[in-house]
């Protein structure tokens, strides 16, 4: 009788653990936005109900679907976002932006990057997920510089949620002004200023000291351009949609 019983309870816990682990569809997925194509990865838990789907977007830099960068390595933290969200039967898409690993080519040169084109794409995006039966309510999902263009593409989107991951809540002004403050002597924190303000002007510099390059690089400068005139806090402000702000104390940038 114990055995039967034991065995009964084996079968019920089993069959517990099936139904709240469920089947996952895991396919690529593509953005034609007619000016470059943008790869991605979907994520579809398999149920009999459309289920939401989360549209995640990636930090500064080259940092790409997964979450990875080459200044940071490899954490996939995106990735790991993803399964965990599929595993509470929630859908996700995760992309490379444009310039960035597969989606490199959509736009080659990162003089031709901008705030404004990387919410275009995520409206696109947007769209799309929301016109596709496979899926219920669009939530948009953004880390760090991607929780601005969260805020700023939800609107458009058709976004019926938002929630921003280690995001800012101050102009890229204040924070880079605040960041070279704490690491470099008093010579090249005025030059590091300057540049902020050039920048903030709307003009280029070709005049970078060594030490700066890497932030300031005359390449990357009409997309700092277009990074400073925006204001996290007033286009959250602005949302009209639930939305959510997670900061975690010990995130190195925060």
């Amino acid at each position: 009788m114990k055995s039967r019983l034991a065995a009964l309870l084996l079968l019920l816990c089993t069959s517990l653990a099936q139904a709240a682990a469920p089947t996952v569809l895991q396919r690529p997925i593509d953005l034609d936005t007619g000016q470059g194509v943008l790869h991605g990865s979907l994520l579809l838990p398999q149920q009999d109900s459309p289920p939401p789907v989360v549209l995640i977007i990636a930090g500064s830099g080259p940092t790409d679907r997964d979450g990875n960068n080459p200044a940071s390595g490899r954490i996939d933290n995106l990735k790991r976002l993803a399964l965990l969200l599929a595993s509470e039967h929630i859908a996700s898409v995760r992309f490379d932006k444009r310039g960035v690993a597969a989606s490199q080519p959509a736009t080659p040169d990162e003089r031709d990057l901008s705030v404004e084109r990387y919410v275009a794409d995520v409206v696109a995006w947007g769209q799309k997920l929301r016109q596709d039966p496979r899926f219920g309510p669009l939530i948009l999902v953004g880390h760090s510089e991607g929780a601005l263009i969260a805020t700023l593409a939800a609107e458009d989107a058709g976004a019926s949620a938002v929630i921003t991951l280690a995001g800012s809540g101050r102009p890229i002004g204040d924070v880079l002004r605040e960041q070279l403050a704490q690491r470099l002597p008093p010579a090249q924190l005025a030059s590091g200023e300057a540049l902020i303000a050039r920048l903030q002007a709307g003009q280029t510099s070709l005049d970078v000291p060594p030490m700066l390059r890497q932030v300031f690089r005359p390449s990357v400068q009409p997309y700092l351009i277009t990074l400073l005139r925006q204001d996290p806090a007033a286009a959250f402000a602005r949302l009209r949609v639930p939305a959510l702000i997670v900061q975690g104390r010990n995130d190195v940038q925060v």
